[in-house]
């Protein structure tokens, strides 16, 4: 991803929701994964905000999606959103937040502590990662995070967004962006998994190695096949990026 850009192009992630009656395997596989480009639409003032406790590690209340979303084999009807970029499907919260450190083989400067699986819990289950990282408000702009669901039902989409947040300084290296707007939606019927991607920009250059968790876990991260995860280099185009099965580590997203 180019240092100094504004990311017209958006990425939109297809985990499109296979017909699998197996609970050993997570039902959204790389088959059907897609990227395509568009226009990034903000939600405004439409919705609702998402209140946390701050803007630095904390989770909302169980919020509504709005309609039943049926992941890997079970119904939902909320979420609990992470200020960290991910949503975790339910009424509960995961079990923590990450635990950033510098780990002596990839991902270093990532935002995770296990070497096995995004979180370092095996309960946590059903987690959507649309970008995976510490993450604060950005410089001049209040961090802000809203959901919105539209539409008719049976065809209804929930959109979660994450606005003007920015990426922390890590082991005392400086985040790479300085404002970040990204989405996830959850599309009724289809179940299908969006993550869109929008503004982006940046007044700082860092030569190091800054790594995120796009993708998604199933019934639990200590289990390979139910992790599902977006690779990228530093000098891969998002357009580029491919997803593989298997944890975390050394499937991370290098932006």
């Amino acid at each position: 991803m180019d240092k100094n850009f504004t990311l017209k192009i958006l990425m939109v992630l297809l985990f499109v929701n296979l017909v699998y009656n197996s609970k050993a395997q997570l039902n959204y596989l790389p088959g059907g994964f897609a990227t395509t480009a568009g226009t990034y639409v903000d939600l405004g003032s439409n919705g609702d905000s998402i209140v946390t406790a701050n803007k630095d590690d904390a989770f909302s209340s169980a919020l509504p999606i709005g309609f039943t979303f049926n992941f890997n084999g079970a119904p939902y009807d909320s979420f609990v959103l992470s200020t960290n970029g991910f949503i975790k499907l339910g009424r509960d919260s995961a079990s923590r937040h990450f635990l950033f450190t510098v780990m002596a083989q990839p991902p270093s400067n990532g935002p995770f502590t296990s070497t096995t699986s995004p979180t370092p819990a095996g309960s946590d289950s059903s987690m959507l990662f649309v970008f995976g990282q510490d993450l604060i408000s950005a410089t001049n702009a209040n961090a802000e995070y809203r959901v919105y669901t539209s539409g008719s039902p049976g065809s209804q989409v929930c959109t979660i967004q994450w606005k003007n947040v920015k990426d922390k300084l890590q082991a005392g290296l400086g985040g790479q962006y300085d404002t970040m707007n990204f989405q996830i939606k959850l599309y009724e019927t289809t179940n299908v998994i969006e993550y869109v991607y929008g503004y982006w920009s940046t007044t700082i250059v860092i030569s190091a190695a800054r790594f995120a968790a796009v993708g998604i876990v199933g019934k639990s991260v200590t289990t390979a096949n139910q992790n599902l995860h977006l690779v990228k280099g530093s000098t891969i185009a998002w357009g580029s990026s491919v997803p593989n099965t298997g944890f975390y580590l050394n499937n991370a997203v290098n932006y």
